[in-house]
């Protein structure tokens, strides 16, 4: 029997996380497949103030599931939160899922199926998008929130940790850590550093869980801005881990090539008033100026891999 420890990571979000709970206990009304045991889920709650407490410790927080922990790890970080949830688990298998998020029918049973069928270290799942409000036309019309599509069991390069299921055992052979000198990225650090250590990193197609997004991610700024962060954190890590100048070459030379795209976009979209194509260019620099900022720091604070 392979015990299985659910994490929910949480900021200042008390109803949000108490929906996420309410998921949680919904999919699980399914039991999860043989050789898995749900022991516990963590409740990990990164405010200094400890917003969460009440919620979670009330009598009916936890929805007929088995023993729901708060932990109160008021370091302020995501890094800080993630190690707290690999410290404390009691399960050998970790599975973490955000306070935004709610767990679909068949999670986190497809993701931990795929992870007894290849022996993986790390076996990620979707993300899917739901939106609490209308969103502008140009936000459909550029997928601009769809998620990847990969292959069943396909070996990705990296892995998000809002659905992800983490082999504890594998992970402490090598002593793999969220590093808390990413503010973004630390997902990305940790899935790749895990690869580079030889670990098996993997995809499943089933076991889905929902992302709500609220008005505030619904602009053109938030767009650029995120792009800018996403790639930046992206180069920080690839140049963290190869510390090669011929990494931070192709890092650039692609974002040069985003830089023509866009403009290629932006242009296309102004003459034919498709908004999306020019929310698209823009976007494309603002993910060339994340690469050059990774680079320049990169050059002037070289970190050890």
């Amino acid at each position: 029997m392979s015990t299985v420890s659910i994490a929910v990571l949480t900021f200042r979000r008390p109803g949000e996380v108490t929906r996420c709970l309410e998921s949680i206990a919904r999919s699980l009304t399914v039991p999860l497949p043989a050789p898995w045991q749900l022991v516990e889920v963590l409740i990990i709650d990164n405010d200094p103030d400890g917003s969460a407490r009440d919620v979670v410790t009330r009598p009916e927080a936890g929805h007929g599931l088995p023993p729901v922990r708060y932990v109160h790890e008021a370091r302020g970080g995501v890094a800080p939160a993630r190690n707290r949830a690999l410290d404390e688990a009691r399960g050998s298998t970790l599975v973490f899922i955000d306070d935004d998020e709610v767990a679909d029918p068949g999670w986190p049973h497809g993701i931990l199926e795929t992870m007894a069928q290849t022996g993986a270290a790390m076996v990620g799942g979707p993300v899917l998008t739901r939106f609490t409000v209308e969103p502008p036309g140009w936000i459909t019309d550029g997928g601009f929130f769809d998620r990847e599509d990969r292959a069943h069991r396909s070996r990705p390069h990296w892995l998000r940790s809002g659905n992800v299921a983490i082999d504890l055992d594998q992970i402490r052979s090598v002593d793999l850590r969220f590093d808390p000198r990413y503010r973004h990225g630390e997902d990305a650090a940790f899935s790749m550093e895990g690869a580079k250590n030889g670990l098996d990193l993997r995809w499943s197609a089933h076991g889905s869980v929902t992302e709500f997004v609220g008005p505030e991610r619904l602009s053109m700024r938030w767009r650029m801005q995120r792009e800018r962060i996403s790639h930046r954190a992206w180069a920080t890590t690839t140049l963290d881990l190869q510390h090669s100048i011929p990494a931070a070459v192709k890092i650039l030379v692609r974002g040069v090539q985003l830089l023509l795209r866009g403009v290629i976009r932006v242009v296309g979209g102004l003459a034919t008033g498709r908004t999306h194509l020019t929310v698209a260019g823009l976007s494309d620099g603002a993910a060339l100026v994340g690469r050059v900022e990774a680079v320049i720091d990169h050059v002037r604070s070289p970190r050890a891999s």
